[in-house]
């Protein structure tokens, strides 16, 4: 059974969204410590059920708001703590809104809460994971889900910020002390098909000390 995960430290930032139960799987299967917080014990419940017959690795849970910013700091303080070093973080930004009105159309309250959930969920992982967690093993990957940007006026919005947003922190990280990557992945709600292939994706670059600086932003 493959291990190439064996006692690193992994923090999933929305691993109970569809995608993050799969990276969390992917790396319980390698053999990984894998923290993920959630805004709710029934999100929690459903990703421990999603895992529950894997026999390794070991799943940490907790209930928080990443989004907040001072429980965010704290989360930060508290694992450092505990666990000194982390290995990995993926933040995952599905963008799944459905709503497909024009962004004229939308109302501000529905703009405001998505950019909440997303862009600012974003530039605080960015924020407090990399420069607090940062240390030169430290690799931090940001996932974008871009599956909509041709249907969805809302979620090309978050995408095209989220875009200027990796391109930025890629030419900052010269200053901070961890490997930096955004994936822009294109994944249909309920489609599992390339599921696997981004958690593997996830893995090897984790596992490439190689990989270019000039590939910070990567498509798939």
């Amino acid at each position: 059974m493959s291990k190439r995960l064996n006692h690193k430290n992994t923090f999933v930032i929305d691993g109970t969204s569809e995608l993050g139960k799969e990276i969390v799987k992917s790396f319980l299967l390698e053999n990984a410590t894998v923290i993920v917080p959630a805004k709710s014990a029934d999100e929690l419940d459903i990703l421990k059920k999603h895992v529950e017959e894997i026999k390794t690795g070991h799943l940490i849970t907790f209930l928080t708001d990443i989004s907040d910013f001072n429980k965010a700091t704290d989360v930060s303080e508290i694992i450092r703590e505990i666990y000194g070093q982390i290995d990995l973080t993926v933040a995952v930004m599905e963008n799944e809104d459905d709503n497909d009105l024009f962004l004229t159309g939308l109302k501000i309250s529905e703009i405001q809460k998505t950019i909440q959930n997303n862009i600012t969920t974003c530039l605080i992982c960015s924020q407090i994971f990399l420069n607090h967690l940062g240390n030169p093993k430290c690799t931090f990957i940001t996932i974008t889900n871009e599956s909509k940007l041709k249907t969805n006026p809302i979620s090309k919005l978050l995408s095209n910020i989220q875009d200027c947003i990796a391109k930025m922190i890629g030419e900052e990280t010269s200053k901070i002390k961890a490997r930096y990557f955004h994936l822009f992945i294109n994944k249909h709600k309920n489609c599992n098909a390339n599921t696997s292939l981004i958690s593997q994706q996830i893995i090897t670059i984790f596992l490439n000390n190689k990989t270019a600086k000039n590939e910070t932003i990567i498509h798939i």
